[in-house]
């Protein structure tokens, strides 16, 4: 009885993540007042890379940072965050052991933009195709945990901050993500 109460425990709190993400998929659908707020993307950006290291560490991932352009963007902490987030969660998830991430910034005219790349195996271009795809997970998403709608939810919040993400790939040569916001013309206080 203990056995089927925590299986069932498991699956449940597995489904309450997936109505969560679908929620906020939905939420993402219909504009609906989000408070957005002058953000120093970089500093966000940053610290993103500091909380994730650890993780790189245990699978022995190199993670190689050149964010060097001081930027404000209006945005949602939280939601920008949760991007950052999940693109460099999967970065270390298909990066093998001993691979390297390297998360550099650049503008280009009065663009943020953040390139989050890894020496993984790369993704095929029927895969790549689908990416952003609700619940699509490739062959080699399927063995890890999920739904498919971390890509989803990250492209539904980088275009409601008015911003572009792409994912460029090639089998066994890794995987770049890149994600661009419009600057603010507002400082920070």
């Amino acid at each position: 009885a203990k056995k089927t109460l925590e299986s069932t425990l498991a699956e449940m709190r597995e489904f309450s993540k997936l109505s969560n993400s679908l929620l906020d998929i939905s939420k993402y659908d219909t504009p609906t007042q989000i408070e957005y707020e002058p953000i120093s993307i970089n500093e966000l950006v940053k610290s993103i890379i500091e909380k994730n290291k650890n993780l790189a560490k245990i699978k022995k991932i190199n993670i190689e940072t050149k964010i060097e352009s001081p930027v404000v963007v209006q945005g949602n902490k939280i939601e920008l965050s949760r991007v950052f987030f999940n693109i460099l969660d999967n970065a270390i998830k298909y990066t093998p052991p001993g691979g390297k991430i390297l998360i550099s910034d650049k503008i280009v005219s009065n663009k943020y933009i953040v390139i989050i790349s890894d020496s993984g195996r790369g993704i095929g271009e029927d895969i790549l195709s689908k990416i952003f795809d609700p619940f699509f997970r490739g062959d080699e998403a399927r063995s890890t945990d999920g739904a498919g709608l971390g890509l989803t939810l990250s492209k539904k919040i980088i275009e409601n901050h008015k911003g572009t993400i792409s994912i460029k790939s090639q089998v066994n040569k890794g995987t770049s993500v890149i994600i661009s916001l419009p600057i603010s013309s507002q400082q920070l206080h």
